[in-house]
């Protein structure tokens, strides 16, 4: 029973996540690392946050689903 209770705030924190990792993503390669550390470092951060963001999702439920699904509809009619 308290899996339920923890499912919505583990989905937002786990999408907050992706989130952290995509702005560090951005701040990677002007740190004084070699390439081979920046290559290593922004992909393990581009497959941890996708993999991060989709369980958020699942974890969210078919609300998450349906507004993701329309904000994406609205933004093609633009």
């Amino acid at each position: 029973m308290q899996i339920r209770r923890l499912r919505r705030p583990l989905g937002f924190t786990l999408i907050g996540v992706s989130g952290c990792q995509a702005v560090a993503f951005i701040i990677i390669p002007f740190l004084d690392l070699s390439w081979e550390m920046i290559a290593t470092r922004m992909g393990l951060l581009f497959v941890t946050g996708e993999i991060c963001f989709a369980i958020g999702i699942l974890l969210l439920g078919k609300d998450a689903i349906k507004w993701f699904k329309g904000t994406i509809a609205k933004l093609k009619e633009d």
